[in-house]
């Protein structure tokens, strides 16, 4: 297949399509610049739960630095949205948006589920603190999601990600054991 971050430039990555959520399963979907440490970390962290929990979860992600905001406009038009889901409560002392309807940051992450129903989690920092809380006995996850401060910023590290845009389901590929 095509290389899609080899692109010529002035043109923009085709969005993955996203079929409908099996029964049982959740979709966790990252969108974002390709060029971000937040980005990154919310990739890193839906990746790292997909290949823990592919039986129960599916990733999307789709990161695109030129086209990106059009794109958010897009998603956030799309039916099946609970609304119960728009807003939410930072840390004291946190600054950063907590409401879906001025999103306009990267990453948005949001869940798909069965039916058509989307859930607004937020930007990196929101997703860092819902992964922590729903599996807060799976250290992997707990310790990418940023352990006791899921707020605090990324590091620069995190900017190198794997930036494809993509939709992974089913099975995921047996991790590799160290030897």
């Amino acid at each position: 297949g095509k290389d899609l971050r080899s692109a010529s430039m002035g043109s923009v990555l085709s969005v993955p399509e996203r079929p409908a959520v099996p029964e049982g399963k959740t979709r966790i979907c990252v969108a974002g610049f390709g060029v971000s440490h937040n980005s990154g970390m919310a990739q890193k962290l839906a990746r790292k739960i997909y290949d823990l929990h592919s039986d129960q979860y599916e990733a999307f992600f789709y990161f695109e630095s030129m086209d990106f905001k059009n794109f958010l406009g897009k998603v956030k038009a799309e039916e099946g949205w609970v609304e119960s889901s728009f807003e939410k409560t930072a840390p004291e002392g946190v600054k950063t948006c907590t409401n879906f309807k001025d999103h306009g940051s990267s990453p948005l992450v949001w869940l798909e589920l069965p039916g058509g129903k989307k859930e607004y989690i937020g930007g990196r920092d929101f997703f860092c603190d819902w992964a922590g809380k729903k599996f807060k006995d799976e250290k992997e996850i707990v310790e990418l999601a940023g352990g006791d401060t899921p707020f605090a910023e990324p590091s620069f590290g995190d900017i190198w990600f794997d930036n494809k845009a993509q939709v992974l389901s089913g099975p995921a590929p047996a991790l590799a054991k160290p030897e």
